[in-house]
C-alpha cells in the first residue's frame, strides 16, 4: 500500500510517521487525497446558546419534549454558572460536496433559533428572561449508518482515520483514543473490534446504506438526528 510522507499545512510540509485524519465533517475531504475512497458524511450544523448567571444552578440536566417553538432543549447547568442549551431545532444538513465547500469560521449561530430557544428557556426560568450571553454553531460528523469512520485508510500503511461520532464525540472520545493508540502502535485494537466501523465500508457501494439515524428511536420521538 501507499506511505504517506508528509501533509501540507499553511503552504509548509509536516513530516511525520504516522497521519489521523480527524476532521470531524471534513473528514469527508479524505475522499480526494486517496483514491478509491468514500466516506459519505451529512454535516448536521446547530445552534446552541449560553446564559452567565450570577450564582450557581442546581447541577441537574434537563431534557424537553418538542414545544410550538420547535426546540427540543437540553439544558446542562456548569460548575462556572453558566447554562448551555442545545437541542433548538432548525438544525441544516449539508453533504459531502456542500462540507468541503464551506470553512469551520463560518459555522455561526441562527438567528431566528436563538431567539426561539431563548423565548422557550425564559418562559421556564426568570434569570432567562433576556438574551442569552453566548450564542454558537456547531458541525455534527454523521455518516449514513451513524457509526463513526475508525480504523486505516484502504490503500495506506500509516494513514487512519477517527471521525463521524455525531454528537456523542466527548463520550467516544476516551474509547477512540485508545482503540486508535493500539492499532497504530500494535498493529490491532485489543480494546474494541473496530472491524464495523471500516474506513472503507462505503467504498464498493454506488449508495450509501439506508441511515438508520432520524426524528424516532423506535417509536419514541427524539428530536433530531441522535
Amino acid at each position: 500500500g501507499g506511505t504517506v510522507s508528509g501533509v501540507v499545512v499553511d503552504g509548509k510540509v509536516v513530516d511525520a510517521d504516522c497521519f489521523v485524519v480527524a476532521m470531524g465533517p471534513w473528514s469527508c475531504m479524505a475522499e480526494d487525497w486517496f483514491d478509491g475512497i468514500s466516506i459519505p458524511m451529512q454535516g448536521v450544523r446547530s445552534t446552541s446558546i449560553v446564559f452567565q448567571t450570577d450564582k450557581p444552578v442546581d447541577p441537574y440536566a434537563l431534557f424537553c419534549a418538542e414545544d410550538a417553538n420547535g426546540c427540543h432543549l437540553e439544558v446542562y447547568p456548569r460548575a462556572s454558572n453558566e447554562v448551555y442549551m442545545c437541542g433548538i431545532g432548525g438544525s441544516k444538513y449539508l453533504n459531502n460536496d456542500e462540507l468541503k465547500a464551506i470553512s469551520p469560521e463560518e459555522i455561526t449561530a441562527d438567528p431566528s433559533r436563538v431567539k426561539a430557544a431563548e423565548s422557550s428557556f425564559g418562559a421556564m426560568a426568570k434569570f432567562a428572561a433576556r438574551p442569552s450571553d453566548r450564542q454558537q454553531a456547531c458541525m455534527r460528523p454523521c455518516p449514513p449508518d451513524a457509526m463513526p469512520y475508525l480504523g486505516q485508510i484502504p490503500g495506506t500503511t500509516n494513514a487512519f482515520m477517527a471521525a463521524g461520532h455525531n454528537c456523542w464525540g466527548i463520550l467516544w472520545g476516551p474509547v477512540t483514543g485508545k482503540a486508535m493508540t493500539e492499532l497504530i502502535f500494535d498493529g490491532k485494537s485489543k480494546c474494541v473490534d473496530l472491524s464495523s466501523f471500516s474506513v472503507g465500508r462505503f467504498s464498493k457501494q454506488t449508495t450509501g446504506k439506508a441511515g438508520k439515524r432520524g426524528r424516532k428511536q423506535g417509536t419514541t420521538d427524539v428530536g433530531e438526528q441522535w
